[in-house]
């Protein structure tokens, strides 16, 4: 199970030197980000508040991962998916 979101109380950003007027913006680009690499993407990227360089995911995907487009991975049990996962489906070994 995988769990987001931007923070309840502004407080809690600022405490942390982040504006709370862009929390929300940030989070939706780490979302994306994640995807990405879940997906098997690596990723050189510069923001304003972060710098990539040939990043990757160290972990195994067994599943279909949502935004994939149904790409064909193996699944837990080496059969193969086809569809976009629903919540529960996604299966990750990290190393």
């Amino acid at each position: 199970m995988f769990g987001v979101g931007p923070g309840l109380l502004a407080s809690d950003a600022l405490m942390l030197g982040i504006d709370p007027l862009v929390q929300r913006d940030r989070m939706a680009q780490a979302i994306d980000l994640i995807l990405r690499l879940l997906n098997g993407e690596v990723v050189t990227e510069t923001t304003d508040w972060y710098s990539l360089h040939e990043a990757r995911c160290t972990c195994a995907i067994h599943a279909a991962v949502p935004g994939d487009g149904g790409r064909e991975r193996r699944d837990a049990v080496g059969g193969t998916a086809r569809r976009q996962a629903r919540p529960g489906d996604a299966v990750r070994s990290c190393r």
